[in-house]
């Protein structure tokens, strides 16, 4: 059985889902996310079979919504790979969290907010190394505590992980470098 070259479809995602029907949708999307009026928090799953174009509905949309010259929300797409992560003792979540933040630093240019969003992730760090402490080294939880009290004596304490990190990315947004040296 002989098959040529051009039959076959490359397994990459790509920018422009009208292969697979989704300019609809890519586009319903968009708008939805850039909505002013729409209350978050909120969360939109795709969900497929292999090959079914997800990540080039994903693409898709973000394109559009970084080639958006609307009135919306302002948006910045972050890719994240779980399966690229999935054989590391550290929990998920704070590698996740981490790329966020990378992405944020990226992002600004003032000094002083890169330095806040650097001890950000520092403190997202600690409490992953909570939990590899206490699975993999028999660490008990009061040790991990005074541990943990120890360091915090050293980095300004992190009241709230998800309130800073919002407005870290309300404000990494309105000083986006890379889109003020297109503008």
């Amino acid at each position: 059985m002989s098959a040529t070259t051009g039959s076959l479809l490359p397994d990459e995602a790509i920018e422009n889902a009208t292969k697979f029907g989704f300019d609809d949708y890519s586009t319903l999307f968009a708008s939805i996310i850039q909505d002013k009026n729409l209350q978050t928090p909120f969360t939109i799953a795709i969900h497929g079979d292999w090959g079914s174009g997800k990540t080039s509905l994903m693409k898709t949309i973000a394109a559009k919504l970084e080639s958006s010259n609307t009135e919306g929300v302002k948006v910045k797409s972050i890719w994240f790979s779980a399966w690229e992560f999935e054989k590391l003792p550290t929990p998920l979540w704070t590698v996740f969290l981490n790329r966020v933040i990378m992405e944020l630093q990226e992002m600004i240019l003032d000094n002083g907010l890169k330095s806040k969003i650097k001890a950000l992730g520092q403190g997202i760090l600690l409490l992953s190394a909570d939990v590899l402490l206490q699975k993999f080294v028999g660490v008990t939880s009061k040790e991990v505590e005074e541990i943990k009290e120890k360091v915090w004596d050293d980095i300004k304490k992190i009241d709230s992980l998800r309130e800073e990190l919002s407005q870290y990315i309300e404000e990494a947004m309105k000083n986006d470098a890379k889109k003020a040296a297109v503008q």
